[in-house]
């Protein structure tokens, strides 16, 4: 992941926090499966995704690189290294997201309903990434002398999940994109497996 993302690793040492944290992460198990970084960009209009664990296959992480002299190294560092940790703690979630799939293939949900699950289980990732930034990447950034923005990391969100979701009323943004295609091509795998089940 270093290696393909510089960045990354332009305030970093093995001895410190981030390293170990990162590493420890990449090591836990995800439905009985490993997480791996994946170098290629993102398949969804998004800067950042994973991809759970699925036909034997690991879990997947992808970070996009960002454009060429985006706001110095610094600010760069923290982007990405803000995207990275939001992706290790989502894909933790790969069970619940299996779950809300499912009900949708089943046909158990509505589109509002399906978007409303996937931007609460998000939530609690962005929850946890805050947390991290205070606990990992502020004693960080100060070691470093490195100045840091609050807003990337949702310090100033403390809204419920349910008024997150009330307040995205845009359909050509997030999170209707990506989830309005997610929920389109689960709703058309239900519709196939159904029809499949009543052929005599």
């Amino acid at each position: 992941m270093l290696a393909d993302r510089p960045l990354l690793r332009a305030y970093l040492t093995p001895a410190d926090a981030i390293w170990k944290w990162t590493a420890r992460k990449y090591d836990v198990r995800v439905l009985g499966s490993q997480v791996e970084w994946d170098p290629s960009v993102t398949i969804a209009h998004v800067s950042a995704e994973n991809e759970s664990p699925a036909m034997g296959e690991p879990g997947k992480i992808r970070v996009n690189p960002l454009p060429p002299n985006y706001k110095g190294d610094s600010a760069a560092f923290e982007r990405l290294w803000c995207s990275v940790v939001f992706e290790l703690h989502n894909i933790e979630f790969a069970g619940r997201y299996e779950r809300i799939a499912k009900e949708v293939v089943n046909g158990e949900l509505s589109e509002e309903q399906y978007i409303g699950s996937m931007v609460t289980i998000e939530f609690k990732a962005i929850q946890q990434t805050r947390r991290w930034y205070v606990e990992v990447f502020l004693p960080h950034a100060k070691k470093y002398q490195l100045d840091t923005n609050p807003l990337i990391w949702h310090c100033t969100s403390w809204d419920t999940a349910e008024s997150m979701v009330a307040r995205y009323t845009d359909k050509n943004s997030y999170p209707w994109e990506p989830y309005h295609r997610y929920y389109e091509e689960l709703k058309a795998v239900g519709t196939e497996v159904r029809s499949d089940q009543d052929t005599p």
